[in-house]
């Protein structure tokens, strides 16, 4: 683990776009805390504020220099990130304590809208909403629409939505999207297909779909998630 993260924190050391940035301090913090030097992640947070606003004055001030902008960035990148790390501490929280994090997981974080953990007890209803709201965040990403597809599907699949033919699980969709065309409507009949011709991608996606589902309380539809991730790795 240490050198995954040794890996990261160098890569990144000189990074200057935003998910470089929280991917260094990500990397500062597990390398920190298996030392044993840091355990509160609560203000470990604090103090990569205090430096991506320090730094990104600094960058303001000294941009009038040649070439300081192209080899540090422009501090945009330092005080959108300490804003993300300040407005969304718990989810920032929740990222940090995972002993891995993705490109994906960064990005949702600096996009918009982003999947905050639940503490307390919510209603179907609320779930519901969150699952729409984390499929426009989805869909915000490149190359993750069909993740998007897979929830809606499966969110159909349980019967937690109701729609029993192709056009009325598109009239669903535009209902519940209005004017974004779906990356792929076959995966709001199975979820569960898989793409490609290796199963490591599929496996990948219901890993996270399984994992959002049970963020969000969903349980039943984790279990029928699960059920899926299961055959694909019995058979992989």
């Amino acid at each position: 683990m240490r050198n995954k993260y040794r890996k990261m924190y160098n890569e990144n050391l000189l990074g200057t776009s935003e998910l470089s940035i929280v991917k260094f301090y990500y990397a500062s913090f597990k390398l920190q805390q298996l030392s044993g030097k840091i355990e509160n992640v609560t203000e470990y947070l604090q103090y990569c504020v205090k430096t991506s606003k320090h730094i990104s004055i600094l960058l303001k001030i000294y941009g009038i220099f040649p070439f300081i902008n192209i080899w540090l960035g422009t501090g945009k990148e330092q005080k959108k990130v300490a804003k993300v790390l300040e407005e969304k501490q718990k989810a920032v929280e929740y990222l940090f304590l995972k002993d891995d994090i993705s490109n994906e997981d960064i990005q949702l974080l600096l996009s918009d809208i982003t999947f905050i953990p639940i503490i307390n007890r919510i209603s179907q209803d609320e779930a519901i909403m969150l699952s729409i709201r984390h499929i426009k965040s989805l869909y915000q990403i490149s190359k993750k629409k069909q993740r998007g597809d897979r929830i809606f599907g499966y969110l159909i699949k349980s019967n937690t939505l109701i729609a029993n033919c192709p056009k009325e699980r598109i009239e669903l969709w535009n209902k519940t999207f209005p004017n974004v065309k779906p990356s792929n409507p076959d995966l709001f009949l199975k979820p569960e297909k898989n793409r490609s011709d290796f199963p490591y991608k599929i496996i990948e996606d219901l890993k996270y779909i399984a994992d959002f589902f049970h963020q969000i309380q969903l349980y039943e539809i984790e279990k029928i998630v699960l059920n899926d991730l299961h055959f694909y790795e019995k058979n992989q």
